[in-house]
């Protein structure tokens, strides 16, 4: 009795799955605004990178000018 039942159900989940897949988000890259967002996305994380870079060595370089003796790796904070 349970396989009589199997084609009834099958366009069910076809369409089930149509809509899922409708349902699914596009691109956001196929619009002009979709492009607008992901350079200014793109040009925040490399304004980020490049703090990111100058912290890093700017603290490499006070490292180095400092006249302290260098504490251990393992009981810096």
């Amino acid at each position: 009795m349970g396989h009589q039942r199997l084609p009834a159900r099958q366009p069910a989940a076809r369409h089930r799955a149509l809509e899922a897949a409708a349902r699914r988000p596009k691109k956001l890259t196929t619009t002009p605004g979709g492009r607008l967002i992901f350079h200014v996305f793109a040009a925040l994380a490399e304004f980020i990178r490049e703090l990111i870079v100058a912290g890093t060595r700017d603290g490499l370089a006070a490292e180095s000018t400092c006249t302290c003796p260098p504490t251990p790796r393992w009981n810096r904070p």
